[in-house]
Parts: structure tokens; sequence; C-alpha cells
């Protein structure tokens, strides 16, 4: 990844206002919907003051969360680093960030002065780490902080047991499946929080899971900070990558190997195209691709180090995989709903054909659920002991992304109404590729 070469506000403030500009609207329209947004908002708290937990209560659990901002109206107040940003997602990235930096290197990072946090509907879900020439900047699609926190309030209460108010027990795979049997609705809420999402375009927040506060299930905290790690870390490891300093793989491994693959494909599969995929083009998204694998195994690596000294490693590996269970289902919905029979054909394929078909059609990423296979098997295999926690969380995953990807078909099965059609942002994925992502 080359570094930008303007001031990273500026490519952030330019992302931005593409992507709101893809959906029809312009500044004012923009500062307006964060205004009814603020409403909102107030409006749900003041139906249900028991949404959060008193303050008292969630310093009694860490006294240092003093930073957290339990007024949700108040974060629209907070400034921004830039115009179209949202204050409430920016105020609450923040908080993720100083959360992850606290635990993760023992201390707050400093924003603004090296580092700007944004969001933008990007229609890619996951972050972006945008080097920059004066400082760097990480953006996230901005519907991820509302689905991962979703998904992982329903998948804590479906895969752990409460037994007490600090203590929980880990179901089996014998028991996570009769919860599911027995519970429907956790998984139908999980698929639904998906749909809204490729549909709306948005997941809306806040959305009460418990019936209140006092039936906090603590341990989501555990598995949601282990996913906002994961991600911080991943795009980390790409800006350490563009300043020169990220560890490298073996060259000539990844040189052999990237001759083996693109021979197999040039001979097998690029004369069946309708237009021949140059080596440079081929190679360029390859390298892309094996980078953010790279970036994968490190950050992982890094989760489960800090689960180790917290003695949470399980929920924290849980977490890790908690962001391919939102991306993998993201992307079986769009499939399913813009070519559907696609997603499931795929899923079919060797590891090979995935990769070659995600380069082909020029995706910014491998496919999420090839991508967390990959990545069980990298991290089994040069990291045996964590490899052996994490083929047993992956099991799960595995399990509750098929029940997953089985609700959503089942919301597709109704032949009387038109199949709905993924939210614009989705199509503005691709031009954003092209824009930012390949010509700097």
């Amino acid at each position: 990844m080359s570094p930008f070469r303007i001031p990273v506000d500026a490519v952030i403030t330019a992302i931005q206002r593409d992507a709101f500009a893809a959906l029809g609207m312009d500044e004012v329209s923009v500062l307006a919907f964060f205004e009814q947004e603020k409403q909102r908002i107030t409006a749900y708290l003041s139906d249900k003051p028991d949404f959060l937990r008193p303050d008292a209560d969630i310093l009694a659990e860490d006294p240092s969360l003093t930073y957290i901002e339990t007024d949700l109206p108040e974060r629209f107040n907070h400034p921004v680093p830039t115009p179209l940003q949202h204050p409430y997602l920016y105020s609450w990235l923040r908080d993720c960030w100083r959360y992850h930096c606290e635990k993760i290197y023992g201390k707050p990072h400093i924003l603004d002065k090296d580092l700007i946090l944004a969001t933008a509907p990007t229609g890619r879900f996951n972050a972006m780490a945008l080097a920059g020439s004066d400082r760097h900047g990480i953006l996230l699609e901005d519907g991820l902080l509302n689905v991962v926190t979703g998904l992982s309030n329903l998948l804590s209460v479906c895969l752990y047991e409460r037994i007490d108010e600090r203590r929980y027990l880990e179901r089996n795979m014998d028991e996570i499946q009769l919860y599911a049997r027995n519970n429907p609705q956790t998984v139908d809420d999980m698929a639904r929080i998906i749909r809204r999402y490729v549909i709306d375009g948005y997941s809306v927040q806040p959305e009460a899971v418990g019936g209140s506060y006092r039936d906090d299930f603590s341990i989501r905290h555990v598995v949601s900070g282990a996913c906002w790690s994961f991600i911080f870390e991943h795009e980390v490891f790409h800006l350490k990558t563009s300043d020169g300093v990220a560890p490298q793989a073996n060259r000539e491994q990844l040189e052999a190997r990237y001759r083996q693959v693109w021979e197999t494909f040039d001979a097998h599969l690029n004369p069946l195209l309708p237009v021949r995929l140059d080596e440079a083009t081929f190679r360029q998204r390859y390298l892309a691709h094996q980078e953010e694998l790279f970036a994968d195994y490190f950050a992982t690596l890094a989760v489960a180090s800090l689960g180790r000294n917290e003695q949470t490693l399980a929920p924290s590996l849980l977490g890790v995989l908690l962001f391919f269970l939102a991306a993998e289902s993201t992307e079986y919905l769009i499939a399913e709903l813009t070519d559907p029979g696609s997603a499931r054909t795929l899923r079919h394929c060797d590891g090979l054909t995935l990769s070659l078909t995600a380069i082909v059609t020029d995706e910014s990423h491998p496919y999420a659920f090839a991508r967390r296979e990959g990545l069980v098997s990298g991290i089994s295999t040069n990291a045996p002991e964590t490899g052996a926690e994490l083929r047993v969380q992956n099991e799960k995953i595995s399990f509750i992304a098929g029940l997953i990807r089985d609700a959503l078909d089942a919301g597709l099965s109704d032949e009387s109404e038109a199949r709905p059609e993924p939210h614009a942002k989705w199509r503005f994925g691709k031009k954003m590729n092209e824009k930012y992502l390949h010509t700097h």
C-alpha cells in the first residue's frame, strides 16, 4: 500500500462526500440526517430509560472506563475531524479505539496528532487503512459498528450460559445445537441484522437485545472488544507495511507461490475470459490479497496474546471470527439478491478457484469465508496452541453461519414478493475501489 500524496483528512473528506453523493445526499441533507438521528436516539432513550447500564455499574466493573460516553445524544455534540463525519459514530469509534489501545498497548493512543478515525457508507464491510503524506487514517464502513455490536450480543447469548454476574459457561457444540433448536429467534435476529444492513444500508442502533441493562450479558463485551481489536490491528498492519516496518513474509516463498498461481491461471482460466487479464494487473491484485491474509494472521496473534493475558482466550478468538461471520453473511445476502445461487456455488469451490475468482472479479479482499478458513489453517500450522482453540471456535462459527444463511434464504423464499435490491451503498463500493485503492 503506497501513501496518498495529499493529507489524509482530505482523502477521507473526499471519500465521505463521494459515498453520500452516491446515495443522493448532498452536504445539507447529510447534516439534516445527523440531526434526525440525534432526535431519534433521544426519543428512544426517553422511551426506554433502562437501555443503558448506569455509569456506577460500569465503573464498578472497570474503573478505567471513565472516558466512555454513556449520554448517547451527547455523542452528537463531540467535535469531528471532517465536515461529513457522523458525530455519533465518531464518538463511539474513538471510545472503541481507546479501549483497544489500552488493552493491547497498555496506554491510550493519541488521536488527531498522527491518526484520524472516520466512518463512511463505503459499501465495503471492513475498514480501510489510509496512509497519508502527513499522518494516517482508518476509515470504517458506517454500519460496521452497529452490525458487530448486534451480532456480538446475540452470539454471546447463544454460545455462553450465564452462571452469575461474573461467570459464564462456554457451551459445547451439542449444547449450542440444542440452544439453537429451542431458541430459533436468536438466529432469526442475527439474520435480521444482516438483512436490514444489506437492504436498508444501516443497522439501526440503539436497539435492545435483552429486557434492560439488568439482563446484561457481559461476555459480549469481551467478544465485541476482541473483534474491534482484530479490525484495528489488521489496519495497523497495513499502515506499518506502508511505513516499511511490518514483518515481511519470506519473499522467495511468496514469489514462488505467485509464479505457480499465475501460470495456472494464465494456462487454464485466462483464455476463457472475454478480455484476458494482463500479468501486471493480476500480480497487483494477488499481492494485495496476500497482504490482507498476512494482516489477518498478525491481528489474530495480537488478539490471542491479549486473550491469554486476560484469561479470555476462547471469547477473544470468537471475537476474531465474529468479524468473518458478519462479513461472509453480508457477502452471501448481497450475492443471493444480485445473482441467486452464486454464493452457495462458490462455497463448493476449492481454495485456488476462490482465490482466482476474487482476483478476476477485482474484489478488494479474498472472500470472507475463504479468509476465515485460511486463517484457521495458517494459525494452526504456525501457532498450534492458539490454532487448537481457534479450530474449536471456528466449528461453532461455521455452524452459526450456516443457520444464518438458512434464515436469510427463508426470508427470500416468498415468490409472491419481488426480491429487494441491495442498498445503493454496495454499488458504490466497487467504484471506490477503483478511485481510491488503485490510483494512488
